[in-house]
């Protein structure tokens, strides 16, 4: 499996790249660093895609840091495009797992040209509405949350004290495991070994750069083709949060996983890849 890695300037600061594997390159939009997409995507996977992982804004230290207030929407695009730039590439997938999904839709609207693939694994959906998703979040959790996985997260947040997603990322997401993972008590401490997220930075994204976003108007507009999975056991981000926006894209292929929670690269590798290199060569 090849691999390179390297730093382009942008606005002044070195942005921290590296690309991994062979065959059509797949860009990931991150706010959280590139470690953990390293971690949760196989090893297979990268035998028939080259992964290109970025670190976004610095948030994981990787690049070189910059001021909270400098990362802004415009910044993300500006890291794309300069990555783009530097691999040479006329075209890339751009591929938005979780709640980096906003920086991969604002790619589709704002570079038609550039992009060949939109990919979005299980996600916050087409807005950023912190009250929508919990809507959805609670109907979810009541309809497909089992009694035990219920009292695992009981357990867990007790545990966890009054330690915040901005305090420790990696502490908190492996809390809250139970509405991540299809399996309650699966722990995924060491998917977060080692690393250390600037959580003001992390909040900044959450609260300011995402604050009132809104692809719903845009969708048609998005040409290129998209692929669109969901998790059943995804508590956090619900698939019933594209209800009403999936056919809003010309050209969308939809898939429910329902043997995996919010990470069905991790839990289910084999069908994820599978299906993911499978669409990619054929759209």
């Amino acid at each position: 499996m090849s691999s390179e890695l390297g730093y382009v300037d942008v606005d002044g600061k070195k942005l921290y790249y590296k690309v991994e594997g062979r065959g059509p390159p797949i860009l990931m939009t991150t706010y959280a660093g590139t470690t953990t997409f390293e971690r949760i995507f196989s090893s297979q996977l990268r035998e028939s895609v080259q992964l290109i992982l970025l670190d976004q804004g610095g948030i994981e230290g990787q690049s070189e840091p910059r001021p909270i207030e400098e990362i802004t929407m415009d910044l993300f695009m500006k890291e794309i495009e300069a990555v783009r730039q530097v691999l040479h590439l006329d075209k890339l997938a751009i591929l938005g797992h979780s709640a980096c999904v906003p920086i991969a839709l604002e790619y589709a609207i704002r570079y038609p040209s550039r992009i060949s693939h939109l990919i979005m694994t299980p996600n916050t959906g087409p807005k950023y509405d912190p009250a929508y998703s919990r809507e959805h979040q609670t109907k979810h959790w009541e309809k497909y949350a089992s009694k035990e996985r219920k009292m695992q997260l009981e357990k867990n947040l007790k545990e966890l004290g009054d330690i915040s997603f901005f305090d420790d990322f990696g502490r908190a997401y492996v809390a809250y495991g139970p509405r991540f993972w299809i399996d309650p008590y699966f722990d995924s401490s060491h998917l977060w070994e080692g690393i250390t997220l600037n959580g003001k930075a992390v909040e900044h994204v959450l609260q300011n750069v995402y604050e009132g976003y809104d692809a719903t108007p845009y969708l048609s507009e998005i040409k290129c083709p998209v692929l669109l999975i969901g998790g059943l056991y995804d508590f956090s981000c619900p698939p019933s949060l594209w209800d009403g926006y999936k056919d809003g894209f010309s050209d969308c292929t939809y898939v429910l996983f329902e043997d995996s929670g919010h990470n069905p690269m991790y839990e289910i590798p084999e069908k994820f890849d599978k299906l993911l290199i499978d669409w990619i060569n054929t759209h």
